[in-house]
C-alpha cells in the first residue's frame, strides 16, 4: 500500500510538472549574407608606362613596353570580369531566393 501511494503521488507530481512546463517557441528567420560591396567593385587594371620613361625609351623598347602592358591589361580584365560576373550572378540568385521566401505563400 505504501508503494502504491508513492507511485500515485509520483504520477500526479510528474503530470503537474509536465503540464506546467511551457513549450519552447522556435522562430526561424532567413537572412541574406552577401559579399561586401567593396569586393564587388571592378578590378584594378595595370596602367600604361609613365610618359617620361616611355619617351626616354628607344623605339624597339617602346613597342615592347606597350605590348607587355596591353597583354597584361587584357588578361587582368578578362580574369576579373569572369570572377565578378559569377559572383554578381550568385548574389542575384541569393537575393531572388530570399525575396521569394519573404512573399506570402513563398514558404517563409
Amino acid at each position: 500500500m505504501k508503494y502504491i501511494t508513492a507511485l500515485i503521488l509520483f504520477v500526479i507530481t510528474m503530470t503537474l510538472i509536465g503540464c506546467a512546463t511551457p513549450t519552447p517557441i522556435t522562430i526561424s528567420q532567413n537572412i541574406v549574407v552577401s559579399p561586401p560591396d567593396n569586393l564587388m567593385l571592378d578590378c584594378f587594371i595595370e596602367p600604361p608606362p609613365d610618359k617620361a620613361s616611355f619617351e626616354a625609351a628607344a623605339d624597339k623598347d617602346r613597342v615592347a613596353m606597350l605590348a607587355k602592358v596591353a597583354s597584361s591589361q587584357i588578361k587582368d580584365n578578362d580574369v576579373c570580369n569572369k570572377r565578378l560576373s559569377q559572383l554578381r550572378d550568385w548574389v542575384k540568385q541569393q537575393n531572388a531566393i530570399y525575396n521569394t521566401s519573404k512573399t506570402p505563400g513563398g514558404g517563409g
